[in-house]
């Protein structure tokens, strides 16, 4: 994913958010429950705001998804943060 809808490109922070948002459980469970596991839709439909720099959950995410990026080889770690940001995702499908 390098563009959004409009055929901009994104920024590096909105890319962490939208990884931190594709790795969650929500998102794995709904993808592994609505889809063929054999293949993924190229749009998937997930429900993924655009990233608002001045949204404190977003910052949140994509400072969570930054750690992550460098801590991948540490699984407990790993963990911890993935369900850091599902919580925060929850917070972003409640506002809907």
């Amino acid at each position: 994913i390098c563009e959004d809808n409009n055929g901009n490109y994104i920024t590096l922070d909105e890319a962490y958010y939208i990884c931190g948002i594709m790795n969650t459980e929500i998102v794995y469970k709904y993808m592994m429950q609505s889809s063929d596991s054999r293949s993924f839709p190229i749009r998937p439909r997930i429900y993924i705001p655009k990233y608002d720099d001045h949204n404190k959950i977003h910052k949140g995410i994509v400072r969570l998804s930054k750690e992550a990026h460098k801590v991948y080889g540490d699984i407990d770690r790993i963990k911890i943060i993935v369900q850091e940001i599902n919580d925060l995702y929850k917070c972003i499908l409640e506002d809907k």
